[in-house]
C-alpha cells in the first residue's frame, strides 16, 4: 500500500512538470484525466488530507490553465446565465461543442481562470496551512467575492411610489452540491437583512400602494414576515410557470410565485373588464439565470396604469420609460 500512495506522488510530480509546459487544450484534458485517477486512488488509499490536496491542487491549476485557454481562443464561451463576462473572440471561432466542453463547464474553468495569480496563491496557500480541503467551490467563493467586492448599492430613490416591484436576492440555507449555489452568482440577503430592508420600503411607499414581491418556493414560509416589515398586508398571487426544467429538492421546480401585498387602497385601478383580461398565471419561457419576464412590467401597468413605478433590486440593463431602477446591479 505504501508503495502504491508513494507511485501515485511521483506521478503528480510528471503531471506538474508537464503543467509548466504550454499544453494544448488536448493536453490540458489529457493531464486532468490523469489526476482525476490518482485522486480516485488516493480516497480508496485514504491518503492524509496534506496528499490529497496536493492532488486538489494540481487539477485546480491544471482548470485554471484550461480556463485561460478557453478563454483565449473560444468563440461566445461561457455561460449566458450567469454574471461572468463573456468574451467573443472572433478571430479564434472555436466553440465549446468542438472541445466536449458544456457552458456551465467553461463557466467554472472561466471563472477560476479570472481570479488574478495573487490572489489565487493566496488562497492556495491559507488553505493548506490552516489544514482545510482545497476544492473548487472554494476557488468559486473566492472569486464570486472578489467580484462582489466592488459593487456598491446607490442611493435610494427620491419620491413615493404607487407600485413596489421586488425580486430580492434570497439566501438559501442548503449547500446541496448538485444545485448551484446562488451566492456564486450575486450577494444574498438573509431573513433578518430582508426585514430590516422594510424601513427603506416604507419611506418609499406611498399611503396607497401595491407591491409585487417575487418568492421563490422555499422561500414561502418567510415572505409573511418579510411582508409584515415592509408594511404590506397579503392580497394575494400570481403564478410564473418558466415552462422549463428547473432542479428542485422535491422535484423540477417550474414556477415561482409573485405575492401581491396591499397597503392602504391597493385594489387595480385599471377597468374591470381589463382587470378580467389579466390571467393569474403566466406561462413564459425562462432565460438567464434569476431574471423574471418583461412581460410583467407590461401586466402591472395594465392593471396600474398611470402610477409611480419603482423596481427594488433591479437588474435591469434597459431602462423602461414611466419606471424608477434601484438595484446595485442596476446600468
Amino acid at each position: 500500500m505504501m508503495m502504491k500512495k508513494k507511485n501515485e506522488l511521483i506521478a503528480l510530480d510528471d503531471i506538474g512538470s508537464s503543467l509548466a509546459k504550454n499544453s494544448s487544450f488536448d493536453e490540458l484534458n489529457m493531464l486532468r484525466a490523469k489526476v482525476e485517477a490518482i485522486r480516485v486512488l488516493s480516497k480508496q488509499s485514504k491518503l492524509s488530507l496534506k496528499s490529497q490536496n496536493k492532488i486538489a491542487e494540481y487539477r485546480l491549476r491544471i482548470d485554471r490553465k484550461r480556463g485561460e485557454w478557453l478563454s483565449n481562443n473560444v468563440f461566445r464561451s461561457g455561460n449566458g446565465s450567469n454574471q461572468h463576462v463573456r468574451k467573443e473572440l472572433r478571430s479564434h471561432p472555436h466553440t465549446l461543442a468542438e472541445y466536449g466542453v458544456t457552458r456551465t463547464e467553461s463557466s467554472i474553468l472561466q471563472r477560476i481562470a479570472s481570479i488574478p495569480a495573487a490572489d489565487f496563491e493566496e488562497h492556495i496557500d491559507d488553505i493548506k496551512a490552516n489544514s482545510e480541503e482545497l476544492t473548487t467551490a472554494g476557488l468559486l467563493r473566492l472569486e464570486a467575492a472578489l467580484r462582489f467586492a466592488g459593487r456598491k448599492m446607490p442611493s435610494l430613490p427620491k419620491g413615493k411610489f404607487n407600485v413596489i416591484y421586488a425580486d430580492p436576492p434570497w439566501a438559501y440555507q442548503s449547500d446541496h452540491t448538485r444545485i448551484k449555489n446562488v451566492k456564486l452568482i450575486y450577494p444574498t440577503m438573509s431573513i433578518e437583512e430582508l426585514c430590516a430592508f422594510g424601513e427603506k420600503v416604507t419611506h418609499l411607499a406611498a399611503e396607497d400602494c401595491t407591491l409585487f414581491l417575487w418568492v421563490p418556493s422555499p422561500q414561502l414560509d418567510k415572505f409573511p414576515a418579510v411582508l409584515e416589515a415592509w408594511g404590506f398586508r397579503f392580497c394575494t398571487t400570481w403564478v410564473w410557470n418558466k415552462l422549463a426544467h428547473n432542479f428542485g429538492f422535491y422535484g423540477s421546480i417550474q414556477h415561482e410565485i409573485l405575492i401581491i401585498g396591499g397597503r392602504g387602497r391597493a385594489t387595480p385601478t385599471c377597468d374591470p373588464k381589463v382587470l378580467q383580461s389579466i390571467r393569474s398565471v403566466q406561462s413564459i419561457k425562462k432565460t438567464a439565470h434569476s431574471a423574471k419576464p418583461s412581460e410583467y412590467y407590461d401586466l402591472i401597468e395594465k392593471a396600474y396604469p398611470g402610477r409611480r413605478y419603482l423596481e427594488l433590486f433591479s437588474r435591469a440593463k434597459d431602462k423602461r420609460r414611466g419606471w424608477t431602477f434601484w438595484g446595485d446591479e442596476c446600468r
